[in-house]
This record gives C-alpha cells, sequence and structure tokens, in this order.
C-alpha cells in the first residue's frame, strides 16, 4: 500500500522503533541495527558485555516486543513472517 496506508506494515514499524528506543532509554543499551528495504527487515542485536540488569531488562523488552509481532502475525499471517 501506499506509505502511511498500510496497518501491518506501521504496526510493525512501531514495535521495532519502540524495541529500539525502550533498550536505549530503559535498560540503557546501544543496540544495533540493521534495516534494509527489499526484503523489509529490521535486525536488532544487542551487545556483548550486558550487566545481569542490562540483560534482565534486554530480555523483558525482547519478549514484550515479539508478543507484539506474534499477535499481529496471527491476525495478518499472510503479511508478516517471524524468522
Amino acid at each position: 500500500a501506499k506509505s502511511g496506508q498500510d496497518i501491518v506494515c506501521a504496526a510493525a514499524s512501531v514495535l521495532i522503533t519502540t524495541c529500539a528506543n525502550a533498550l536505549q532509554s530503559v535498560a540503557d543499551i546501544t543496540p544495533q541495527l540493521e534495516v534494509t528495504e527489499k526484503p523489509a527487515l529490521i535486525a536488532v542485536e544487542l551487545p556483548k558485555g550486558l550487566s545481569p540488569e542490562q540483560d534482565h531488562d534486554a530480555r523483558i523488552i525482547l519478549h514484550t516486543i515479539l508478543q507484539g509481532f506474534e499477535d499481529i502475525a496471527a491476525q495478518y499471517p499472510r503479511y508478516l513472517q517471524i524468522i
């Protein structure tokens, strides 16, 4: 769909942006991001050497975001694939 009209893409974009922002603002972690347009891919990688507190916070953030992606994929399986 045209930019701004694809609700699945918009939902996925909000989730991944929230993930990256929360890792920085909540867990004080600067993730490595990889973004490609074709195929549409956004990868978030955590740096090595996290403290136990950062690891704990990152896991909670990542599990929460994954739950959001799974919910979207369940509702729109033709448009979102989790690998």
